[in-house]
């Protein structure tokens, strides 16, 4: 291996070695810029401007500069090319890492407020169904004196149908009981019929039996 070799070869190593131990920086985004009393730099300075001030602006001229008013209430001049209508990257980063903390906390928040819904909601679904198995309940219940109120209409349907037979056998009863006195009338007006007749007939004998006697004693006297 030559000289040359070797050299290029301890260059190429050095350079790879100081790249891995150089360390990346940025640029810092802060500039100063003079408010003047006039538009030219041989105006005297009013103060002094960073980036990231807001200010209004009043007019501009064609060589470049712009009128302004400061957020204290000073006026003055300022070169237009340090203006700009959208404030620095560092004011809106700080910008969006406030919303970013406010969105955050608005996340936490809902986090907090869906979990006392979901809490909510086990609750209510807890109490359902407790409603749920109070109206089975109920629904048992009412069933149950349904049925028991039933009975006593059932009983008294079946009252009226014992009263209902009752009567009509009290009106057989009576029927029959009527026939029984007819037909014991009858008998005893026939017994009554039989008893005459044989009266009737033992007179007549008691009438016809002394002539017979008297008509052979007659007979037997001749």
């Amino acid at each position: 291996m030559t000289k040359k070799t070797l050299l290029a070869t301890f260059l190429l190593i050095s350079a790879f070695a100081s790249q891995s131990q150089a360390a990346t920086r940025y640029v810092v985004d802060e500039v100063f810029i003079t408010l003047r009393t006039g538009a030219g730099n041989q105006f005297a300075i009013i103060k002094s401007l960073k980036s990231g001030d807001k200010m209004e602006l009043l007019e501009e001229d064609a060589e470049g500069f712009a009128k302004v008013r400061t957020d204290d209430g000073k006026e003055g001049w300022v070169r237009t090319q340090y203006l700009q209508e959208e404030p620095i990257a560092s004011i809106r980063l700080e910008r969006i890492e406030s919303r970013l903390e406010k969105m955050k906390e608005e996340n936490k928040q809902l986090k907090q407020e869906l979990d006392a819904v979901k809490g909510d909601k086990k609750e209510l679904e807890k109490e359902r169904n407790n409603l749920q198995s109070s109206a089975d309940k109920l629904t048992k219940q009412v069933d149950h004196m349904r049925q028991v109120s039933a009975q006593p209409i059932k009983l008294d349907e079946e009252n009226q149908e014992l009263r209902n037979r009752t009567v009509t056998l009290e009106q057989d009863l009576n029927m029959a009981r009527q026939e029984i006195q007819v037909m014991k009338d009858k008998s005893d007006q026939d017994w009554f019929l039989a008893g005459a007749g044989v009266i009737v007939l033992g007179i007549i004998i008691g009438l016809i039996l002394p002539k017979v006697r008297g008509r052979k004693k007659s007979s037997w006297d001749l």
